[in-house]
């Protein structure tokens, strides 16, 4: 994926991970160079931070001028990262509005909870004891969970409302869920709810819709209004979850319409998208903008 960073960005960071057979590896020497759209050197060549680890980032304000020329609103920016001698190009697009992936699990949920709630995707149990950041269960001792979910901790009784945390780590041999932020009252013998966390899914999805709209000369940085692709990549998220379960379970055929329907939904979505357009640059639509904008069909 094209990297994209927003106009005057004073800290946008260039990363790099190296990987030789799936398994990082730490990189001894590593150094970036960026030019502009037409080849011309703006950035000169210098070390990148983290050498020694798998992982090497540069940080480039783009606030201030670089050592020679400007940066601008402007696509196919060249960064030429040397990595252990070999170079890697990374293509960076420079725009005023860019593409935001704000969806969130509670969109998810408020979309189609039940879809979430199945296919393994949370676990239930009840406390042994805990403290006001962790859960013990002795039942789930050996089990095989999904840390970085989401946990739900009910009251004890109807003195209080449920509490919701991110699961940190779970230790296999005690059944502990640790999770932050705190409880302002330990753990007991409350009951729980884990779910797993979708954000790799989400960002995936997102990923998705960028890449349709990038695909088209009106790109996605001239959609104003991130609101308007938040549906679309709702709708990416659960075509893509039940594609899966479709896959999984062959026999299911709800899966199979439930995937339909979200293909569908995307898919009007995406074709009936207004678009919003601010081709002077100056934050706002203007008429004649307005006007363009209404003559604009995404095809795919």
């Amino acid at each position: 994926m094209k990297l994209e960073a927003q106009e005057d960005d004073a800290a946008f960071v260039f990363t790099f991970t190296s990987y030789v057979n799936d398994i990082q590896t730490n990189i001894t020497a590593a150094t970036i160079v960026i030019k502009n759209p037409g080849g011309t050197e703006l950035v000169a060549s210098v070390a990148m931070s983290g050498t020694g680890t798998p992982t090497v980032t540069h940080t480039e304000d783009l606030s201030a001028s670089p050592s020679a020329g400007e940066w601008e609103i402007a696509r196919n920016y060249i960064a030429v990262l040397t990595i252990d001698g070999i170079d890697h190009i990374q293509l960076l697009d420079i725009v005023r509005y860019p593409f935001i992936n704000e969806v969130n699990i509670d969109d998810l949920r408020n979309e189609n909870r039940d879809a979430l709630d199945i296919g393994g995707s949370k676990i239930e149990g009840t406390a042994d004891s805990g403290s006001t950041t962790t859960v013990v269960d002795s039942t789930k001792v050996g089990a095989d969970t999904f840390a970085g979910g989401a946990i739900e901790i009910y009251p004890a009784d109807n003195s209080e409302r449920s509490t919701f945390h991110t699961v940190d780590s779970f230790t296999s041999g005690t059944g502990t869920f640790t999770f932050s932020p705190a409880r302002d009252d330990a753990v007991a013998t409350n009951q729980y709810t884990v779910r797993r966390s979708y954000d790799e899914d989400i960002t995936r999805a997102g990923d998705l819709v960028k890449s349709d709209l990038w695909k088209k000369t009106q790109r996605a940085y001239l959609i104003l209004d991130n609101t308007q692709v938040r549906d679309m990549i709702v709708y990416k998220f659960f075509e893509r979850l039940f594609i899966k379960r479709r896959k999984a379970i062959s026999d299911d055929n709800s899966d199979h319409i439930q995937y339909l329907y979200y293909r569908d939904q995307f898919n009007n979505e995406y074709d009936g998208l207004p678009l919003a357009y601010d081709s002077d640059d100056d934050g706002i639509i203007d008429a004649d903008e307005e006007a363009i904008k209404d003559g604009i069909r995404l095809l795919r």
